[in-house]
């Protein structure tokens, strides 16, 4: 095994076992092969463990953990803490990567000399795929724009990101959350980037058909109130840092986003709550109709 290899792959395994296989062969059979893979389980109840070890046996660039189920944010940080790699990026274990994946974006990350790379990627319903339209933001401070006002979708799974720049600057999920904990994290992360760049010719295979994936469990928590507190934790973040202020339209866009299911979800409606929470936000009610009418009819990621 390459002890510095130049990206590593982050794997959060809970309960996957029809789509381990599948995910782990993406990526192991990539064009690129100057890699690690963080495999970690966390806390699987049926043969994931098994599936794991077995493919840890037979490739090197595979380091396995093995943990108590802690969670979706703390398995992506134990992850991140454990990296070895120049870049690194998510995968998650019912998903599949392109075998170009990892080389396409590690190349154009040095041809753009970009701190961030974000891939296109493919909706995977049970009967039909679907390609997803990526929001292209011309700098850094337009992206941010974009994931707070949800135009863009702030996962960490299509993008490959520095090493170096989470760890100089303390960026880190905040165990606590369990929903939006990617966002979060990239929203953190940009705001020490200077370039970010887009990859269209490969593509993240992203599965919709699976209930049971680490992120699905997040539904047995109160969605509205891990919404609300990844926005506060966004919010602290960028004032601890100074950066509050440019940003202060979009961020009660994405307050709004973050208890909209109050208003439009009969499982969550409470129209009292929903008023009481960030009440400061519900001046641009009209505004935020607006990004959830573009989203509605153009929808970007």
């Amino acid at each position: 095994m390459n002890l510095q290899p130049i990206i590593s792959v982050i794997v959060p395994v809970y309960n996957a076992e029809q789509y381990l296989k599948r995910c782990l062969s993406s990526i192991l059979s990539q064009s690129f092969k100057d890699f690690e893979v963080i495999l970690i389980n966390d806390g699987s109840t049926d043969n994931s463990l098994g599936i794991c070890k077995k493919f840890a046996e037979k490739d090197s660039r595979i380091r396995l953990f093995n943990r108590s189920n802690h969670g979706v944010s703390a398995t992506r940080q134990f992850g991140i803490d454990n990296v070895r790699g120049r870049y690194c990026i998510q995968i998650d274990a019912d998903d599949w990567i392109d075998t170009n994946y990892l080389l396409s974006l590690y190349t154009t990350a040095i041809n753009t000399s970009s701190d961030m790379v974000c891939a296109a990627f493919v909706r995977e319903y049970e009967n039909c795929s679907k390609k997803s339209s990526m929001y292209k933001a011309e700098d850094v401070i337009s992206c941010i724009k974009s994931l707070l006002t949800f135009r863009a979708w702030g996962s960490l799974w299509n993008r490959l990101i520095r090493t170096d720049i989470f760890r100089q600057n303390e960026i880190s999920f905040d165990v606590n959350i369990r929903m939006w904990e990617d966002l979060a994290f990239v929203l953190k992360y940009l705001l020490f980037t200077n370039r970010i760049a887009f990859c269209y010719n490969t593509y993240y295979h992203y599965v919709q058909y699976n209930s049971s994936s680490l992120c699905s469990t997040i539904h047995k928590y109160d969605v509205v109130s891990q919404t609300v507190s990844a926005i506060e934790n966004i919010e602290q973040f960028y004032k601890e840092r100074g950066c509050y202020e440019l940003y202060k339209k979009e961020f009660s866009i994405a307050k709004l986003f973050s208890k909209q299911r109050l208003l439009f979800d009969s499982q969550y409606r409470d129209v009292r709550k929903w008023l009481a929470i960030y009440p400061e936000s519900n001046r641009y009610f009209c505004i935020f109709l607006y990004y959830v009418f573009c989203r509605y009819i153009h929808k970007t990621y």
